[in-house]
This record gives structure tokens, sequence and C-alpha cells, in this order.
């Protein structure tokens, strides 16, 4: 089972044509920096952080990482086209091998989940990141993915050029999260 997805995720990243906000839910206070935005993802009526690639990968995917109050996610998102849109492979999550890499540093091995939904292929990029993964995007240049499918491997990099003001402007957005402001009370906010 866990081949035939992967393989429908690679048969998929082929064809794809990127789109910033591949997810249902609205992004708020959008800014480019490089390769990278930052922006309030607003969903199912909560707020995080959304660092997103700008930048066309050699697969053409998206690479978004969503911060939450003392955790964050990162995800390959691609987007469903023609027949696959509504075609649901697994409404499981199925765990895959991954590897990543920043640089020339040490290979991170994280626990890797592959699903999908009626719209949207995901590969999340779970346990065994931690905090040196983001500091290493702070500093390097290219994050590279490697994700096994059997014995053959699927490769896809991501620029991390703008990726450190990116950074510093997301978790500036953090800080007012929840907060919120008066246009709350009046029905007028960015938040209900």
């Amino acid at each position: 089972m866990e081949s035939k997805l992967i393989k429908a995720f690679v048969l998929s990243l082929a064809v794809w044509s990127f789109a910033s906000a591949a997810d249902s839910g609205q992004l708020l206070n959008s800014d480019d920096s490089g390769d990278w935005s930052s922006a309030v993802f607003h969903i199912n009526n909560s707020d995080n952080v959304r660092l997103s690639s700008t930048s066309v990968t050699s697969q053409h995917a998206a690479l978004n990482i969503d911060f939450y109050d003392g955790y964050y996610v990162a995800e390959i998102m691609e987007m469903k086209t023609g027949d696959d849109i509504g075609n649901v492979i697994s409404s499981e999550r199925v765990e895959v091998e991954c590897q990543v890499r920043i640089d020339r540093n040490p290979v991170f091995t994280p626990t890797c989940t592959f699903n999908d939904d009626n719209t949207t292929w995901f590969v999340t990029l779970g346990k065994g990141l931690g905090d040196r993964f983001i500091e290493e995007m702070e500093s390097g240049s290219t994050l590279r993915i490697k994700l096994l499918d059997g014995k053959d491997a699927i490769y896809d990099r991501y620029s991390l050029r703008g990726f450190s003001g990116a950074y510093r402007r997301g978790m500036s957005l953090m800080s007012g999260i929840g907060k919120g402001n008066d246009s709350d009370y009046f029905s007028d906010g960015t938040r209900l």
C-alpha cells in the first residue's frame, strides 16, 4: 500500500501547478521575504503563523510550516488536479520513510506520514526535527527532502533564501495572535 501512495504522490507532483494557499482557510497579513512568505493562517476559527516556500521547486510542491503555541508542523502540500480531485487514495495517514538535509549538515530522519483529502496530497514531516531544524533553516541555503518508495527515492529541494526574514516576521506575528483588538467587539476585525 505504501508504494502505491508514494507513486501516486510523485506522479501528481510532476503535473501539479503551485498554489500558495492550498488549504481551505484564509491567509491574513501575508508578506514575502525572498523565497518565503509569512502570514497568519486563519482556519476553523483559530489562527496560527504559516511560513510557505514561494519559489517553484524541482517537483512543483509547496512546503508549509505552521507554527502554533509551542510547536510547529512542516508539510509538503500539493493540490490535486483533473481526475484526481475527489479521488481519495487513503483516508488514513500512512507512515513513509523520509530524510531531510539542510546544506551539508547532518541528515534528519523524521517520522513522516502521507495522507490525502478530496483536493490535496500531504506529506507531514513529523517527530525528529525539533529546534535544530529551524536553526539550520535560518542559516542554510537549500533544504533537501528524500522520500523512499521501496527501492526508489524521490528527491525535492527548497531554497532557503529569505527564510530567516520570514521566520522573524512570523514570530512577530505570533506574538499578536489571540490578543485581538477593539474591532473584534464590533465584528469588523479579522477575527470574529
